[in-house]
């Protein structure tokens, strides 16, 4: 329940504080588990660099400039079958994040959003287990733990 509270207020500040400016959604990864149905023992490395551009005008009819910032996205995935109906999997990924500064007016940016940032990393591990029964059925599921750090300045 603490984690969604705070996702839930992030996301409302962030909102907030964009006045209709806010440059996308917290979810970077949409939390992949496709390494789970693959066959036999599977590895995965993945890594992705994102580099956003997203530029507005204030209620004053000021550029905002670009007030997002580039990422990288890691992933680690490990899958084992246990006999022929069961596997595991242990996933690492980072599924949420924001990295929004708006620059000041002195910088050339907007005079009223100015000075106004957000942050938020996440670092989250899934355990999952997958059962297959006859006739294509098959279940899974699993745990989750996530830890999310965020900042947040209003201008």
């Amino acid at each position: 329940m603490k984690l969604f509270t705070l996702r839930s207020t992030v996301a409302a500040a962030l909102a907030a504080s964009a006045t209709g400016a806010f440059a996308g959604g917290l979810d970077r990864s949409g939390q992949d588990i496709s390494a789970l149905f693959e066959n036999g023992t599977y590895a995965e490395f993945k890594v992705g660099y994102v580099d956003p551009s997203f530029q507005a005008v204030d209620a004053f009819g000021r550029g905002t400039g670009n007030v997002v910032r580039s990422f990288v996205q890691p992933g680690l995935a490990f899958k084992k079958n246990f006999g022929t109906a069961s596997s595991f999997a242990i996933l690492l990924d980072r599924p949420v994040g924001v990295d929004v500064n708006y620059a000041t007016a002195a910088d050339g940016g907007s005079p009223l959003l100015g000075g106004t940032f957000a942050k938020l990393d996440s670092l989250q591990l899934t355990g999952l287990v997958r059962q297959k029964f006859d006739g294509g059925f098959g279940l899974h599921g699993g745990l989750r733990a996530e830890q999310v750090k965020a900042s947040l300045g209003l201008g």
